[in-house]
Formats: C-alpha cells, sequence, structure tokens
C-alpha cells in the first residue's frame, strides 16, 4: 500500500470508530476486509488510528472536523505530511476551502477530557504538562540491556550506561536503568522505530513486551 492508501484506510477505520465501533473491532474487520494489506501496512494504518484517537481533541481542530478525515488531515499537519491528500491513486481528495482547519485552543492541545483535567492537574502538580504530552503518543518500547557477557562490573557498567544514554540521545525515553546488577536490566525508550536507534546498533538490545519484563524500581 501507498503512503496515501494507508491514510485512506486510517480514515475508513476511524469513521467506523466514530459511529460507534471498538477501535479494535474496526481495524479487525478492515484487516480481514484487505487481504492485499501486508503486515507493513496493517502496523502503519493501525499506528495512525491510535494516534488520531490519542490526539483527537487536536487533530480535529487542526483537520477542520471530528471526521475521520479530519482527524487523519490534522495528523497529517501536525507532522507536515499534508501532501498525502492528493487524489491520486488510492489518496484521499485534497482539502477542500471548508477543511481549512485552525490552531488548536488550549484545551485542545492537551488531548484530554475537559472533565478529566482539573483532577488531573491538581493530582500530578508540577508533572501535569510532561504526562498530558507523553500520552498524546503511543506506549514506550520496553528494551532489555543484556551486559551480562561483559566480564566485569565495571565492564557491564559501562556498556549499560552507553546504551541507555545512546538511546536517551535519539529521541529514546529512559526511565530506569540499573547499572549494577548481573542480569540483564530495562530501559523503558520511546515509541516507532526504535530498531533504528544507535543503542539497538550498539548490540546486546532487544525490544520485550512490558508484560513478559520484572519491573524494576523506579518504572
Amino acid at each position: 500500500m501507498t503512503p496515501g492508501a494507508r491514510i485512506s484506510a486510517a480514515i475508513a477505520v476511524l469513521d467506523r470508530v466514530l459511529a460507534g465501533d471498538p477501535a479494535e473491532k474496526a481495524l479487525t474487520n478492515w484487516g480481514r476486509a484487505s487481504r492485499f494489506a501486508g503486515s507493513g501496512d496493517r502496523a502503519a494504518v493501525r499506528d495512525l488510528v491510535f494516534d488520531a484517537l490519542r490526539q483527537r481533541n487536536s487533530a480535529a481542530a487542526l483537520g477542520g472536523g471530528l471526521t475521520g478525515r479530519g482527524l487523519v488531515l490534522g495528523l497529517a499537519r501536525a507532522t507536515g505530511q499534508e501532501a498525502l491528500f492528493s487524489g491520486e491513486g488510492h489518496a484521499p481528495e485534497p482539502p477542500l476551502p471548508d477543511e481549512a482547519g485552525r490552531a488548536p485552543g488550549p484545551m485542545e492541545s492537551l488531548d484530554l477530557p475537559d472533565w478529566l483535567v482539573p483532577d488531573l492537574r491538581t493530582s500530578l502538580g508540577p508533572e501535569f504538562d510532561a504526562v498530558a504530552q507523553a500520552q498524546r503518543g503511543g506506549p514506550a518500547d520496553f528494551v532489555a540491556v543484556d551486559a551480562v557477557h561483559h566480564h566485569g562490573l565495571a565492564r557491564r557498567r559501562h556498556r549499560i550506561a552507553d546504551i541507555a544514554h545512546a538511546l536517551a540521545a535519539e529521541g529514546g525515553l529512559v526511565l530506569h536503568h540499573d547499572p549494577v546488577g548481573v542480569e540483564p536490566r530495562h530501559v523503558a525508550v520511546g515509541q516507532h522505530g526504535g530498531h533504528s536507534r544507535q543503542g539497538f546498533r550498539l548490540g546486546g538490545v532487544d525490544i520485550r513486551r512490558p508484560k513478559a519484563i520484572r519491573y524494576l524500581d523506579g518504572i
């Protein structure tokens, strides 16, 4: 599928979600009806759908309406990809004059339910803005840093620290790493595309599902 075809598919799925279908059901039904879509296509459409739902308020403002098309158009504008709405092939038609959109307001930019904001702000205090921004993206990837095969405690410490710093420098959100123990240690990094990061190229790192890892103090 071309990028334009993927966003058209995401628009169709989001229309079903806005009509009342659960997101997972809408994605499953689209996948069953779209046997031509490969695993990469399905992952890309899924990411678009859930990014649009996480950023629903701001995307609707940018895209000119709370519709599947409006949400994906808002995401495209936010990321400088509005040109994908070209009308070529399976891409959606270019934006109409009444789809000009606008900048999101302060509350819309949070992408949180209005009723939740006061309690969440009170609960989180100075961390509110960072948490609100973080929830607009996808879940973090948890990776295991395998330093066991590096003999000597000092070498293990340097190994884990080097990888954690490399991940953080390239957009990873390193929440915790323990450089002392002898077992593989875990860090949480930012979403999407982690396999291309320098931390992975250093070797000794692999993706772990959050349910499969042993949570360390501080995560």
